[in-house]
């Protein structure tokens, strides 16, 4: 039946594979999921950390990880595309940051 392999269930190892797939490709994001997490989770974690050289490291090897993923074709087209590039240089740095700092000004 053709349907059958649509409705099977897959192996563990299967699922395993599958996920550390999905976490390498998505590395960036599911690191930031999982540091909100733990920053709502034990926020005195937070703030033992950020007096160290720990938090450097730790966002350092994030942005090694994504940064070796990116394959030489997409750097090439950056000049391409820099109207693009710029917008999503300045919404990460500035607009992105600018959104916490709102929040916190509302909050107090």
């Amino acid at each position: 039946n053709e349907y059958k392999s649509y409705l099977s269930m897959p192996t563990l190892s299967e699922f395993l594979e599958a996920l550390k797939a999905f976490v390498l490709k998505h590395f960036l994001l599911f690191s930031e999921v999982v540091a909100v997490a733990l920053a709502f989770s034990w926020p005195w974690l937070g703030a033992q950390l950020s007096h160290s050289i720990t938090s450097l490291v730790i966002v350092g090897v994030i942005f090694l990880f994504t940064g070796l993923k990116i394959k030489t074709e997409e750097l090439k087209s950056i000049p391409r595309y820099f109207d693009i590039v710029l917008i999503g240089c300045v919404s990460s740095l500035f607009i992105t940051s600018l959104i916490p700092s709102y929040i916190a000004n509302e909050v107090n």
